[in-house]
């Protein structure tokens, strides 16, 4: 029997010549631009449910769970500590001043980040339709077309026109009746005005809209040049139909309604470190020997080489500082004590528009933000975050009237346009508010727990003749900034070095202040002057 000899393995075949290009270079390797790199969004750094034992105390502090809504009951203690979370994948990570109750990063899903809409969004449909008829609040379905058509037409007539119009329609004949067409539904006489009348009072109140507006009045005293009287003595001017919401209404439907769930009730620090260690835990530091020293808001200074991230009004140093100021309630003994004080950051906006190309419709909103919302979110319509607040009124021509009846003059209007939108705000800033913003108010969350709110202005958004009412300064005057006492040949050194001294110089609500602008008055009312003389200009000038 013949054996074969071993055979070699057989070799595997050579791989294919690369290609190359025509001098016999290989090719080069395609790559994907770097432009088109895009990164998923990670989620935002979240705290926690419990803490580790901290490295330098070897103290272990209790656990405490993020509150939901299924649990209600309120924690039995909330220490005074500060905490910072595990940074996420860019590197990003949060320092609170203690630990929060509410964290709305901890809830945020994939589709949010990439901003997908999905079936929760409210949509217009979703809405809650009135109870009224579709033509409400006129009397029945042919007065409603009647002034749809009056209101809508391009060129209408005048409301006596219009009024002709219908009356002539309406007269008993013989064609009217053999076109089958029944117009007993219109009441005769037919007026124009008192139909308009009646929708301007009448009206249904928007969709999404369940807080009623207030009517409310305010009182201006008229001065006169030339007539010595003390501000007690002088006239009054009555100015009515001025539609506001107390400013309470637009903090309670946030906090007790869906917008709590965006909603940020601990201010944080949001800080970057070079290399980012997801394991890395939250480090929970007590009050002793061996923690580091904190900065003024309760939280441990920036580390070397970390970078402060500046993005929303709830990671500011004004917020952290008004956080820092509270006074945070002992540990709650009942259901109805609060578990922690939180700031509301009111950002409110103004400005004056007009409402037709041509004429003098205008009007003058207020609207009212919550810088405790992301901007993304606050951003969107969709969201519904922002309120309408007040609308600022006007000084009415019948002012012109009073005030020549009784000074037998033309009035100048400078001095009650300044008093009328200070007189509006003195209603929005009621004695419940500022009992809230002194002492705070107890709200039950959206969440269940009950918190002792503290109402903060952060953010006044006004154009500068606006700004200029409130501040009660001259218009382009000597120092025209509200806000510092920058002069107005150093306007053009904005943003240099020497125009950060400014920040030494800024404007306060001083006891001098308020002195000046009582002695402008006495000058007014008492001696006579007028706004624009050199008596009061010299105080008003700054």
């Amino acid at each position: 029997m013949d054996i074969d000899p071993p055979q070699p393995p057989s070799l595997p075949p050579p791989p294919p010549t690369p290609p190359t290009r025509r001098s016999g270079l290989p090719n080069r390797r395609t790559r994907m631009p770097a432009k088109f790199n895009d990164a998923a969004p990670p989620p935002a750094p979240r705290v926690r449910r419990s803490a580790t034992t901290n490295p330098q105390s070897g103290h272990i502090p209790p656990s405490q769970p993020v509150p939901s809504a299924l649990d209600v009951s309120p924690p039995s203690q909330i220490p005074r500590e500060w905490v910072e979370t595990a940074p996420n994948a860019f590197g990003l990570y949060k320092v609170y001043p203690r630990r929060p109750t509410h964290d709305p990063d901890a809830s945020v899903t994939l589709g949010e980040l990439y901003q997908v809409p999905g079936p929760e969004d409210v949509m217009l449909e979703d809405l809650p339709l009135p109870s009224e008829p579709w033509y409400y609040p006129f009397p029945n379905a042919s007065v409603a077309h009647m002034m749809k058509y009056h209101i809508e037409e391009e060129h209408p007539q005048s409301i006596a026109g219009f009024d002709r119009f219908v009356a002539n329609i309406l007269q008993p004949n013989q064609e009217a009746q053999s076109d089958g067409i029944t117009l007993n539904e219109l009441p005769m006489p037919f007026s124009t005005q008192k139909y308009l009348d009646h929708l301007d009072t009448h009206g249904i109140t928007p969709l999404g809209i369940t807080d009623q507006w207030k009517n409310g009045s305010v009182s201006l005293k008229l001065p006169c040049v030339g007539h010595h009287q003390p501000e007690s003595a002088a006239p009054v001017f009555v100015v009515n139909d001025i539609l506001f919401r107390p400013l309470l209404d637009p903090i309670k439907e946030v906090l007790q309604g869906p917008l709590f769930q965006k909603f940020h009730t601990t201010p944080f620090s949001l800080r970057a470190i070079p290399e980012s260690d997801l394991d890395l835990p939250d480090i929970v530091m007590h009050d002793h020997d061996s923690q580091p020293s904190l900065n003024e808001y309760g939280i441990p200074p920036l580390p070397a080489g970390h970078e402060e991230i500046f993005s929303e009004i709830c990671t500011s140093a004004a917020m952290l500082e008004a956080y820092h100021a509270l006074p945070q309630p002992p540990p709650p003994q009942s259901p109805d004590d609060p578990v922690e004080s939180i700031v509301v950051a009111l950002m409110e906006w103004s400005d004056a528009t007009h409402l037709a190309q041509f004429g003098t419709a205008s009007l003058w909103p207020g609207y009212t933000f919550f810088g405790n919302h992301p901007k993304d979110f606050r951003s969107k319509p969709t969201s519904n975050a922002g309120f309408h607040q007040v609308y600022f009124a006007s000084l009415p021509d019948t002012v012109g009237d009073a005030y020549r009846e009784h000074y037998k003059c033309d009035m100048p209007d400078t001095h009650l346009k300044r008093e009328l939108i200070h007189a509006i705000w003195e209603l929005l800033l009621s004695d419940e508010f500022i009992a809230a913003y002194d002492n705070g108010i107890k709200i039950k969350c959206w969440d269940g727990f009950i918190r002792l709110v503290f109402p903060r202005f952060l953010i006044y958004g006004a154009d500068y003749p606006e700004k200029v009412l409130l501040a009660m300064i001259r218009s382009f005057g000597g120092c025209p900034c509200p806000q510092c006492f920058i002069k107005k040949a150093q306007i053009s050194e904005t943003g240099t070095v020497n125009d950060m001294k400014r920040q030494s110089n800024l404007r306060v609500d001083d006891h001098s202040r308020r002195y000046t602008i009582e002695s402008a008055r006495a000058a007014m009312f008492a001696n006579g002057n007028a706004v624009a003389s050199s008596a009061i200009d010299k105080m008003l000038k700054l």
